[in-house]
């Protein structure tokens, strides 16, 4: 008799009878505003009788801020708030820019105005040499005021030259300007003032949110942790003029953490000034980054545990390869409540899916939301299923869906079209879509997500990229140009969709503070779960943490795989004003500067990718080291250009170096069909349309999955949004007992499962079938005496590394 331990059991009944905080989260798409009572009850009763567990209401997206909007925004929460109460529904609270912006509008904002957004200033001031100059300062306390010599990036400090806010210098020969850089809410281009929070800043984010839900009344105070539970909130970004916000205490908190006045380099962030430039920028937005955590994210963080609300925040743009002007830090963004955005069209944002689940490991959150379907600019049945399958394949198990006020068509046999009911998005009865992602989030939240490869964030190498500029903007949104060298969105994108492996990318900040390697194993420990790895990869970049790359060093010494691609690391995040000088032993062709952590950094690279790799006189797709101990690297070169401009790492390069190490790793579909992003899924919209993308993908989709444990249950999902059956044999690594358990019907089977060995290890192999626009989840069921018997037969158990090698070489 099979053994069924408790967690299989409760995981089954969970399956078939799902709970309320397992259910869909939807969005409440307004169709007009100000919305009126019998509307709202209409919904309301709609959603519950569909099985939805949470609404969350959301503006229309045309609307102008203004006082009457935060009045009436008062008014609909009063009305959801009663309406659900009656249904024991939940709701969330959205805050949304709009509402954002019409609070500082208001009246309600007097108490707090101070609080609005201040944004970094340059004022230029052209000099001829020899002149005498006697400036007037804008500021009284300026942020920096220099003189920057453009021919030669020589500085100098004129705060030694300034009396009552007057400078009184005489300028020496050269081409110089006096810069003078202030902290201010004034705009310089005529723009009105600015009317969002000082995100920057803990204090003035936390009166802000505190005068706004005072204002919203007693009605939803006295709700907030009942009836209310969810908080959401949007577009975490630098919103100032061309995201330039600042704060007055800047240059304090900076040299706090980093140990030197930054006044003297100012010109930097808009100027390049030498050697230094890339340390230097890398620092000023680090600390900018870390404004944004310990200000407007860490007062949301607050305020939702004061109130007993679940936060969920969203970055702006789901693409997320040149986060770092946009967004200080994507990943790290994320400490607080991971969530993943996928907006506009099918498969956009696919990367942010990526970044949340990377996110929840690094943090420790069982919750990974996804914010589905905002904004599409066409929505079918078919895209409806295969996006939500998508999200759930990269890591998400909390999905939150726009489509209210949308008319949902499509062509789908299986799913005819009709225009917007909840009830026929599926079969007739029970096999709905909220079903289906209920049962689906029922088996995915919590656990430990099993992977073997992991990927260092290289948020050192976005920040020494970054230029502010100070323009008129004639757009709603800017977005800079995403850097050349920055391509580990599309190497990940490759890993997962082509190679077809998962993939964890580690934040430089959590590998020095809860990673460890032994015995050629990378560790991530935190108290939520464990994460092991036996392939590290070292995505393009330029800079990196030097405790990070020392890690790495021991990871590859004691036997661990590395790849690089792209440009490989040269400078060390650790960097002091003290330590330049210049370098000796300069084999990278660096101009002979470095500082001793740079020196450090280029040793070590040195020492793991070798002599060839380094030798600039070497052209090789692929160089390749290794030592005594087993640890084997990879550098493997660009060598062309990325759909979003980026430089590109082939797909079947990337695949056979990966096949290549004797690395056992968790699942294996040979036959899988292998897509090709080439970094399309990293292009802005507009580029994403251009290119077809959002119509045209394809095969029409991928093969997606993910394994999940929970103690001794393994979970795996598998998702199929190709436009074709996929039938063929996939491998598991370890002996498993299994049923497949259907969540578009929740029906559940035994199914037939064979033993092999492969790469020394035994594997289950099973007959995997997957419908097109279907998913199915694998669960092992525990059988101890049967497991060691099978493991008992080891040596007469088939070999088939060869075969799979052939068969993942043979799909090149």
């Amino acid at each position: 008799m099979n053994q069924r331990p408790p967690k299989y059991s409760r995981a089954k009944a969970a399956f078939h009878q799902v709970k309320s905080k397992h259910r869909l989260y939807l969005f409440y798409d307004l169709p007009f505003f100000p919305i009126n009572r019998e509307q709202v009850e209409k919904y309301v009763s709609r959603c519950v009788g569909n099985g939805i567990g949470c609404i969350i209401p959301c503006l229309p997206k045309d609307l102008k801020p203004s006082a009457e909007v935060l009045e009436h925004t008062r008014d609909m929460y009063e009305m959801l708030i009663g309406a659900a109460g009656k249904h024991n529904m939940k709701i969330g609270f959205h805050l949304e820019p709009v509402i954002e912006q019409s609070f500082y509008m208001s009246e309600a904002a007097a108490p707090v105005a101070h609080t609005r957004t201040k944004a970094l200033t340059r004022r230029e001031y052209f000099c001829d040499p020899g002149e005498k100059l006697y400036l007037h300062l804008k500021s009284e306390t300026p942020m920096s005021v220099m003189a920057y010599d453009d021919e030669h990036t020589d500085m100098i400090d004129l705060r030694p030259y300034i009396r009552d806010g007057i400078i009184s210098y005489t300028v020496p020969e050269g081409n110089w300007t006096v810069e003078e850089y202030d902290c201010t809410s004034v705009p310089q281009y005529g723009e009105g003032p600015n009317v969002t929070c000082n995100i920057l800043s803990y204090d003035h984010s936390l009166a802000f949110l505190t005068e706004l839900f005072d204002f919203m009344g007693n009605i939803l105070q006295s709700a907030l942790g009942r009836t209310v539970t969810e908080f959401f909130v949007s577009d975490i970004c630098f919103h100032g003029p061309n995201r330039r916000n600042w704060s007055e205490d800047f240059n304090r908190i900076f040299e706090e953490r980093f140990g030197f006045d930054p006044a003297p380099f100012y010109p930097a962030l808009f100027h390049f000034i030498g050697e230094r430039s890339p340390h230097i920028k890398s620092l000023f937005m680090e600390c900018r980054a870390e404004l944004l955590r310990s200000g407007l994210l860490a007062a949301l963080k607050a305020f939702s545990n004061r109130h007993d609300l679940h936060l969920m925040t969203a970055v702006a743009e789901p693409k997320l390869p040149a986060c770092s002007w946009l967004n200080g830090d994507a990943l790290a963004d994320s400490v607080y409540s991971p969530c993943a955005v996928q907006e506009k069209a099918y498969l956009y944002g696919t990367n942010s899916t990526h970044l949340a689940a990377s996110a929840a490991d690094n943090y420790g959150s069982k919750y990974v939301p996804c914010e589905l379907f905002r904004d599409y600019n066409k929505l079918t049945t078919n895209i409806v299923y295969k996006d939500a399958m998508n999200a759930f394949g990269h890591g998400a198990n909390l999905l939150l869906a726009h489509w209210g006020c949308q008319t949902i068509t499509g062509a789908s046999k299986r799913r005819p079209s009709d225009r917007f009911r909840m009830d026929v998005l599926g079969q007739e009865g029970k096999y709905t879509f909220p079903a289906f992602v209920s049962r689906v989030q029922t088996l995915l939240r919590g656990g430990s997500r099993v992977n073997d490869i992991a990927m260092l964030y290289p948020i050192y190498a976005l920040h020494d990229k970054v230029y502010l500029y100070e323009a008129p903007s004639d757009t709603d949104f800017e977005y800079p140009d995403t850097p050349f060298s920055c391509n580990y969105m599309t190497v990940l994108n490759t890993i997962s969709t082509y190679a077809g492996q998962d993939i964890t990318i580690l934040h430089p900040e959590m590998v020095n503070s809860i990673c460890s390697t032994k015995d050629g194993v990378f560790y991530l420990k935190n108290p939520f779960q464990t994460q092991r790895f036996r392939i590290i990869i070292l995505p393009s970049s330029d800079m990196v943490s030097l405790k990070n790359i020392r890690m790495i060093k021991k990871f590859y010494d004691e036997g661990g795989k590395v790849i690089a691609t792209g440009t490989l690391p040269k400078y060390a995040f650790e960097y002091h004003i003290d330590d330049d000088q210049p370098d000796p032993d300069d084999f990278m062709g660096l101009i002979g500067y470095g500082t001793p952590n740079d020196r450090e950094v280029r040793d070590i690279i040195h020492h793991i990718f070798g002599d060839e790799a380094l030798n600039k006189h070497i052209i090789r797709e692929c160089f390749y080291n290794s030592n005594e101990k087993g640890g084997e690297a990879y550098y493997i070169t660009p060598h062309r250009t990325a759909a979003d401009g980026t430089s590109l790492t082939d797909c079947t390069t990337i695949n056979n170096v990966l096949q290549s190490f004797d690395v056992p790793l968790d699942m294996y579909m040979p036959e899988m069909p292998r897509f090709e992003c080439i970094g399309g899924f990293n292009n802005s919209h507009s580029e994403f349309i251009r290119l077809g993308l959002a119509d045209f993908v394809p095969g029409g989709g991928m093969i997606s999955r993910i394994h999940k444990q929970r103690g001794e249950l393994n979970i795996y999902f598998f998702a199929n949004t190709t436009d074709r059956n996929y039938s063929d044999i996939a491998y598991l690594r370890g002996i498993h007992f299994l049923d497949c358990w259907d969540p578009h019907t929740g029906r559940t089977r035994r199914l037939h499962a064979t033993y092999v060995r492969y790469h020394g290890e035994i594997y289950t192999r099973m007959h995997l079938h997957l419908p097109v626009e279907h998913a199915i989840f694998l669960i092992s069921r525990t059988n101890t005496k049967k497991a060691e018997r099978i493991a008992a037969r080891f040596d007469l158990l088939q070999d088939v590394t060869n075969e799979i090698n052939m068969m993942e070489r043979s799909k090149q």
